[in-house]
């Protein structure tokens, strides 16, 4: 085992490191579709395959870490993954066929799955609470990130196959850190020393309160996946913004999401949490009105979007803290699996189902379904808060 002070520094730091990584492709794509699209001669709406498949295999890697990690050792299963990634990346920098590229999708959701799964799991056993939430805050620095660096190449007209090259790069010191650090990433399995979840999958997902927060996530999900990957193509193509805003547009919402988890994260421990809840709730559903208003009103399409991502900010992750509290000490294990497991659904499904309605009915499809699933997680919320 690795003694203390390289668990939580050299460790934690390569974590973190590594989830900037993560966050780098997963938000990119929204902005660079457009291009892709055009020269692999795709439609835009097909981009909801693309999320569709990626994460299914995210929750297919999610759901089979511990196994790989018994088969491969915690750093084996490191190192492949993000090797993979690597050649995803590289990968779709060098595609020209719709059907490689669905298959890289799939390989980098299951990468991409595996990773975050192991290291959260590594996490929860050698560090703080801080440096966890640093390492998620860090996923959002990436995610802003990506966006950020696509739009500024494309507007100074550098091809967006240079990008994902430059961040397979990225990619591959990750896997430089990994490897140097491979020694010191061991975990214990939890049979080992007579622990697990009191309450498995089977018991948990027939409480009718696991069910709601399922609910919860998946409504919660819906809202931040279909900004996020579908916002550029929409202010771009039915709103007439040049690359440069919608792109940076974008980057805005990923960018106050991060800076609104960093942000509230401390500030939970004195405010009333229902509170808080609330009132972010509320704001999305404002800052998904203005995205609505933005058809009648210049530029509040723009306004609406950044305020969404920092609007959905402190949700997520403070449920997963109260689920405890409302599901009970015996299911909360299983039902934050289930949790977790119905946003990467809600990310696989509700993009593309957007996606083929903007495409069959018209694009406004996409503004007003963020207005409705903002109303349904901000009513959905109330019924846990009043136990």
């Amino acid at each position: 085992m690795a003694p203390p002070k390289v668990r939580t520094s050299q460790l934690a730091f390569v974590a973190c490191f590594a989830f900037v990584g993560l966050g780098l492709p997963d938000a990119v794509l929204g902005v660079a579709w457009p291009s892709i699209a055009e020269s692999i001669s795709q439609p835009l709406h097909r981009i909801g395959w693309l999320v569709s498949i990626s994460f299914l295999s995210y929750l297919a890697g999610t759901l089979s870490a511990s196994r790989s990690v018994s088969q491969l050792g915690l750093a084996g299963l490191l190192l492949a993954s993000s090797l993979a990634m690597v050649g995803v990346l590289t990968g779709v920098s060098l595609t020209h066929h719709w059907t490689l590229l669905l298959l890289l999708a799939a390989i980098s959701g299951y990468a991409g799955g595996s990773i975050d799964a192991a290291m959260n799991a590594f996490a929860s056993e050698h560090f703080s609470a801080t440096w966890i939430n640093w390492m998620h805050g860090c996923w959002g620095i990436g995610a802003s990130l990506g966006p950020c660096l696509m739009t500024t190449l494309l507007v100074l007209e550098v091809s967006w196959r240079t990008v994902y090259q430059i961040l397979s790069l990225f990619l591959l010191t990750v896997c430089v850190a990994l490897f140097a650090t491979r020694h010191h990433w061991t975990m214990q399995d939890r049979d080992e020393r007579g622990e697990g979840p009191s309450q498995g999958i089977g018991v948990a997902i027939r409480d009718g309160r696991v069910r709601w927060m399922c609910l919860l996530y998946w409504t919660y999900t819906a809202v931040e996946a279909t900004t996020g990957y579908l916002g550029y193509s929409y202010l771009t193509t039915e709103r007439a913004y040049s690359v440069a805003t919608a792109g940076y547009a974008v980057s805005g919402f990923w960018g106050m999401l991060t800076i609104g988890r960093l942000l509230m994260g401390p500030l939970l421990a004195w405010l009333s949490w229902k509170r808080v809840l609330r009132i972010h709730a509320g704001l999305a559903v404002i800052a998904s009105a203005l995205v609505v208003s933005g058809s009648w009103v210049d530029h509040l399409d723009l306004i609406g979007t950044v305020l969404l991502g920092f609007a959905l900010a402190p949700i997520f992750p403070t449920w997963i803290a109260k689920t405890p509290g409302y599901v009970g000490s015996l299911k909360s294990q299983s039902a934050i699996g289930l949790q977790i497991g119905s946003a990467a659904i809600g990310v696989a499904t509700f993009p593309l189902f957007v996606g083929q309605m903007a495409h069959l009915v018209c694009g406004e499809v996409f503004p007003w379904s963020l207005l409705v699933c903002s109303v349904a997680f901000a009513a959905i919320q109330e019924r846990p808060m009043r136990v």
